[in-house]
């Protein structure tokens, strides 16, 4: 088994061309207070401040443009590096059958055609529970149907505590009939091959605790909708796969499959 190397080097480059805007700016935004400071105004203190929270935001949002254009401009001369990692993990042989288990989060927002598809997965070795914090009946009755036509087991609480993470904690705590878990949104649907897709991930790498997929909009239904497909769509590999390679993913809370072990490190 392999470990994924990490580098700061991205972080390095966006903070040197940032603070190198900064400092090509900083006269003017000094001498603009030091002209306010000897104004003799009743007004001084407040455009001092004034001043000196527009450097403060111009700074920030300099800091967020310099990360816009670093990620994308590192994604196009990079990608074909960063596929060929994603060619060498999925080219891995399973060589064993974990036990796996989808948990399905749903809110009184069931949908039983997205947990169909998602169930049809291409792997043996895991099963299916609806974690419903529902208070509607008709959601409540739509679950137990479901449930009963595909013999799911179904898990409800009474507190509704910790919204979804606490959904996922309040049945997932303790348990360790499981190695790892799929985290299902109530509208997400996975391919068939993502069980076996992210096993790959697990067994080719020593030190992964969750594979997240990239996510792709498409419940285009008007045209607000396909239009704003374009920035998720194109969001998921310029950014996410960058981030993943220099330093740190954000977990989403859903299309992710997460280890037990990960699981029970983190508390």
């Amino acid at each position: 088994m392999f470990k994924i190397r990490k580098s700061n080097r991205l972080y390095i480059a966006m903070l040197t061309v940032w603070a190198g805007l900064i400092s090509f700016t900083a006269y003017p935004f000094i001498h603009e207070i030091i002209l306010a400071g000897n104004s003799n105004s009743p007004y001084e203190p407040l455009l001092i401040a004034l001043l000196i929270l527009n450097a403060l935001f111009i700074s920030y949002f300099w800091l967020n443009g310099v990360k816009d254009i670093t990620y994308v401009i590192y994604y196009y001369l990079f990608r074909g590096q960063m596929n060929r990692l994603i060619r060498t993990a999925t080219s891995t042989r399973l060589r064993r059958s974990p036990s796996i288990v989808l948990v399905y989060c749903t809110a009184n927002d069931f949908n039983e055609h997205s947990l169909e598809r998602s169930m049809k997965q291409k792997y043996d070795n895991f099963k299916t529970v609806i974690l419903d914090d529902s208070s509607k009946q008709e959601y409540l009755d739509r679950v137990d149907q479901f449930a009963k036509r595909h013999d799911i087991e179904v898990i409800r609480r009474t507190d509704r505590a910790g919204f979804k993470a606490g959904n996922l904690n309040n049945y997932l705590k303790g348990r360790t009939d499981y190695d790892y878990f799929v985290i299902l949104d109530s509208d997400e649907v996975i391919p068939s091959t993502f069980i076996t897709s992210a096993l790959k991930y697990f067994s080719r790498f020593s030190d992964i605790g969750v594979v997240q997929a990239n996510h792709v909009a498409t419940r285009n239904r008007n045209d607000f909708m396909h239009i704003f497909s374009k920035g998720v769509n194109s969001h998921w590999p310029t950014y996410q796969m960058t981030k993943h390679h220099h330093g740190f993913m954000s977990l989403l809370g859903h299309g992710a499959m997460v280890s037990r072990k990960c699981y029970e490190a983190v508390g």
